[in-house]
């Protein structure tokens, strides 16, 4: 994943016992929005006509005992984190996980170890992203379908969801998907 340049100022990423103070709720989301996607959006604009996806930069603590990531509700992202889950133990021969979108739901998706692609399409945009570093995250909000593929071995990619599982709120086929996704306008 490319993060370009250095953070913005007032930026959440920090490191070290003595760094700044971490910013306001609002500066923390809006600075967080480094990054480009591996392959450009088709059309104008981001991927995502609900809430644009985005790649966030997470706050970082890095000390000579290693890198602690953090991340936080209405700091780090602007929903509630009720469900956590992850995936492991793809190869890069596996098939490809999600294959599905979300009618509501918002993630952050990381890669804690390892790395892998994630496809993102609202239906008029599509963007590929390749995650592969742990200090940061892709956020991905409703009505966006996603294809992850192409897993580094032991790879550990941790998803952070706005709501606990409801299969009601699942797109599983995808023109089922394109026709409710290009209805909003």
């Amino acid at each position: 994943m490319e993060l370009t340049g250095p953070p913005a100022p007032g930026a959440a990423v920090r490191a070290g016992r003595g760094a700044a103070p971490r910013p306001e709720r609002s500066a923390a989301i809006a600075e967080n929005t480094a990054g480009q996607p591996a392959e450009a959006p088709a059309g104008d604009g981001p991927v995502g006509r609900v809430k644009p996806c985005r790649l966030i930069r997470l706050e970082q603590h890095i000390d000579p005992r290693g890198s602690l990531s953090v991340v936080e509700s209405g700091m780090t992202v602007d929903f509630a984190i009720e469900r956590v889950y992850y995936m492991h133990g793809q190869a890069a021969s596996s098939p490809p996980r999600g294959l599905h979108g979300h009618r509501t739901l918002e993630q952050l998706v990381i890669a804690v170890h390892g790395g892998f692609s994630i496809t993102l399409d609202d239906g008029f945009r599509r963007a590929t992203y390749r995650l592969d570093e742990p200090g940061a995250g892709l956020y991905i909000g409703p009505m966006v379908w996603r294809v992850l593929k192409d897993f580094a071995p032991d790879s550990v990619a941790l998803v952070l969801a706005s709501r606990h599982y409801e299969e009601s709120d699942y797109y599983r086929d995808y023109d089922t998907f394109l026709r409710d996704a290009r209805s909003l306008t």
